[in-house]
């Protein structure tokens, strides 16, 4: 989480399994001139096919994402057609689908292979989402990821799971793995490979940014109830030589923890579950929930790949791939001497940093909400891209082109504001009321939100 890599572009760099040569963009950064420009961190467009030839020869390529970025979902899918049409057919990872659902996915595909496939139907992008139950399993929007599914059910990609139950990854943040049944260890990766100092440092950050937002929304629980805040609890692309790493047993459970010298983000969700405990130990927590989620992750796209006999795309949040702290580092330690490829989601937010990925694409920064619009980040402002007809913020007024300026009288100036605003109102039962910018003019639109467990704001981080 995602969403860290090296260039391994066109001969641009080499990379090792040891490590790679450092590469900076020129000083006189141009932008991509358009949305959905695959390139490198050197400024050199790509094209899908020789973005595809240049990836034949890796064994596991990761493709960022921003869960609710369309943009995202759209490059991912011209990916998968690009590798499927070189020759590839990659299995194709999934961070939204947990591993017991694997029974589902082998259904999928024109050329599934399920044991029970004659006695069930054989699945499609039309009726996967039901099949998997995709609301209850991932919870973000299934038409983002359509472009997805069509194109690997066009390609005869098959589909693996690769996650831990959410329920189970909640239970561990709150309680630690020893609150868990046996039969939950059981879905437990082997061993938890816990994050690099490198990475430490980002979830450090990461941690105090939701605890943050928890102090300020139990601050203000306090002037109006006159109850107090809860006490809160006081590079490179890693190598992955694993000599210096140590393996000690987790307290109350079956799973081990590899205590190795990372992925800044899992989710908000984690986070916010995490950042409010306020207990001693609850930051160490927070990483074990981390961990847990991308050695979760790179376990099973191991296991993937050994069945599939080929190679694996992941599609996973940012966090989990850039720097290749998350899932690349995991994969290094579990799958030694197994190529690794980073693509990234660029936002336009500055040159882009050689050492977050091999390959960038550029789609601006942008969030579909369950309020049913489209929200997009650009030129320093969130403007509505488009308003969904029948929906909450049709019916507050909300229409293409707005400029949101404040949000509960705070000035908006990215998607996280946005996210800070809708989390405080949702958890305090009230709308959230914006003060929008149209056609020159100046007007307030109340929103009322919902507080949905499991399907919060994304912070572009995962």
């Amino acid at each position: 989480m995602g969403l860290a890599f090296r260039l391994a572009i066109l001969g641009l760099l080499i990379l090792t399994a040891g490590g790679c040569a450092v590469m900076r963009p020129p000083a006189s950064f141009r932008p991509p001139e358009r949305e959905e420009q695959l390139f490198t961190a050197l400024q050199a467009p790509v094209s899908p096919a020789a973005f595809a030839q240049a990836a034949l020869s890796y064994d596991y390529i990761l493709l960022g994402e921003g869960h609710t970025s369309a943009c995202d979902h759209l490059m991912q899918a011209r990916m998968l057609q690009a590798l499927a049409a070189a020759g590839m057919r990659p299995a194709v990872g999934l961070e939204m689908v947990p591993a017991e659902k694997q029974p589902v996915l082998d259904r999928f595909g024109p050329f599934a292979v399920a044991a029970d496939t004659a006695l069930q139907q054989r699945l499609d992008a039309d009726t996967l989402e039901e099949a998997v139950d995709w609301k209850t399993v991932w919870g973000y929007p299934y038409d983002l990821y359509r472009p997805v599914f069509e194109a690997a059910y066009a390609g005869g990609l098959p589909l693996f799971g690769l996650n831990v139950p959410r329920e189970v990854v909640r239970k561990v943040s709150r309680g630690g793995i020893e609150s868990l049944t046996d039969d939950e260890r059981s879905l437990l990766p082997s061993k938890i490979i816990f994050p690099s100092d490198e990475q430490r440092e980002a979830l450090t950050r990461m941690f105090r940014k939701h605890d943050s937002m928890r102090r300020a929304r139990h601050n203000s629980t306090a002037e109006q109830t006159g109850m107090p805040d809860t006490p809160a609890a006081p590079e490179r692309r890693p190598s992955t030589d694993t000599a210096a790493a140590d393996t000690a047993a987790v307290p109350g459970g079956n799973a081990t923890a590899r205590t190795a010298p990372g992925s800044a983000g899992i989710s908000a969700v984690e986070a916010g579950a995490a950042a409010a405990d306020g207990e001693h130990g609850t930051r160490e927590r927070f990483f074990l929930v981390q961990s847990l989620w991308d050695t979760a992750m790179a376990e099973n796209a191991m296991r993937a790949r050994r069945r599939h006999g080929g190679p694996v795309v992941v599609l996973a949040g940012s966090g989990h791939v850039e720097r290749g702290w998350g899932l690349a580092r995991r994969l290094g330690i579990l799958d030694r001497g197994a190529r690794v490829l980073l693509v990234m989601p660029w936002r336009a937010e500055g040159p882009p940093d050689p050492e977050d990925g091999d390959y960038f694409f550029y789609c601006r920064a942008s969030h579909r909400s369950r309020m049913g619009f489209t929200l997009v980040m650009a030129e320093g402002r969130v403007t509505v891209q488009d308003v969904a007809e029948d929906s909450p913020a049709r019916r507050a007024g909300f229409r293409a082109g707005d400029v949101l300026r404040s949000a509960d009288g705070a000035q908006v100036n990215s998607l996280w504001d946005m996210h800070k605003a809708g989390m405080q109102a949702a958890r305090e039962k009230r709308p959230v009321v914006f003060g929008v910018q149209r056609d020159g003019a100046m007007l307030s639109l109340e929103l009322s939100v919902q507080h949905e467990d499991g399907a919060q704001e994304d912070t572009d981080r995962r």
